[in-house]
């Protein structure tokens, strides 16, 4: 009840997260927790947590978007730590 709430996307976790409409439904969860979107926050459309001490929770829903930009990210990560074993599908 003291978390500020951040959603990968406000409508469908409205819809369909029932993590977030139920709580809502009851009033266990205050509309006002509810800060916005993560991505308005990733590009400085909104601020993040005020201090160490906030509490925050993200609900997501799985946008393929975002599971694709992180797959991506984490393969950066991995071919610059050399870390991994890279094959082609092609050659076995």
């Amino acid at each position: 009840g003291r978390a500020s709430v951040w959603l990968d996307s406000a409508a469908a976790c409205r819809e369909r997260a029932g993590d977030i409409v139920m709580p809502l439904a009851s009033g266990a969860l205050a509309e006002d927790r509810i800060r916005g979107e993560i991505g308005d926050v990733l590009l400085g459309r909104a601020a993040g947590r005020a201090g160490a001490g906030e509490i925050t929770a993200f609900k997501s829903l799985g946008i393929a978007t975002q599971d694709l930009v992180l797959g991506a990210r984490l393969l950066d990560l991995a071919e610059a730590r050399g870390l991994g074993i890279l094959f082609d599908e092609r050659n076995g």
